[in-house]
């Protein structure tokens, strides 16, 4: 296994890996010299890695001294990363305040190619509740969420992101290619999606896209309720609540 793995690395990139590895933080300066004795390569070995990093952001030449330091690609991808947490801190407590006015299983969700990966999920005190675990996936196309991350693609774009034949969960799955289209145009249109017993029996499921970046769907959030406790009434105040919330992580994120 050892040769194995040893021959699928390519040694450049473990280099470069090493070399980055030197800057701690950044505030660090390291010149060529200090660099090739940490990482024992040859100093020209070390400069051709340094070169490249700096092309491409990752590093920064001080010309004064020639040392080098991270760069603003990489400090630019850390303070996303930490507006991503903050979002995500947000977003909770959107939902958080979603859960406590309907005591319902709040979700929220991502796209990864043609699946809804739940990354939060607050659940209702009920008895009779649905279990979805957090990093789950589901077909996109087969839940209310999914439909959601997939309500802006043309048609041509969803035929290549689609498995065909799109799997059938229940009697309720649209798996036809013109009805998903028409419901997703729908739910464009209507500014939410409503799921009713398409992935699973006894469950309905009421979401709408989170936007972001351009309007463009990053996210999208839902409420899922049992059947036995469905009415049109409370179907009505739970999307009324569902599309203002997602409306109101939309803010966050771009703010």
């Amino acid at each position: 296994m050892e040769n194995l793995e040893s021959k699928l690395l390519i040694q450049s990139i473990i280099r470069g890996v090493d070399v980055f590895q030197c800057f701690k933080d950044d505030n660090t300066e390291m010149g060529i010299k200090e660099i090739s004795g940490i990482v024992n390569l040859s100093e020209s070995t070390v400069y051709r890695i340094l070169s490249t990093l700096e092309y491409r952001g990752i590093l920064i030449q001080n010309k004064k001294n020639k040392k080098y330091r991270l760069g603003l690609s990489l400090l630019k991808t850390v303070n996303r990363m930490n507006n991503f947490k903050s979002w995500s801190m947000e977003a909770n407590n959107c939902m958080m305040e979603l859960q406590r006015e309907f005591n319902e299983t709040v979700n929220l969700a991502v796209r990864d190619e043609d699946n809804a990966i739940y990354i939060n999920s607050i659940g209702s005190s009920h008895v009779l509740r649905p279990n979805l675990e957090i990093g789950s996936k589901y077909p996109c196309h087969c839940s209310g969420l999914g439909k959601c991350l997939l309500m802006d693609f043309p048609e041509n774009k969803l035929k290549m992101l689609l498995k065909f034949p799109l799997k059938k969960f229940t009697d309720k799955t649209i798996v036809n290619m013109d009805a998903l289209m028409k419901n997703l145009k729908k739910g464009r249109e209507n500014g939410y999606i409503l799921d009713y017993e398409e992935f699973q029996i006894g469950l309905v499921c009421i979401s709408a896209p989170i936007r972001a970046f351009g309007n463009k769907i990053v996210a999208a959030i839902s409420v899922s309720i049992p059947t036995v406790r469905v009415n049109d009434k409370i179907c009505t105040k739970i999307k009324d609540k569902v599309v203002k919330t997602a409306r109101e992580i939309s803010m966050k994120l771009e703010n």
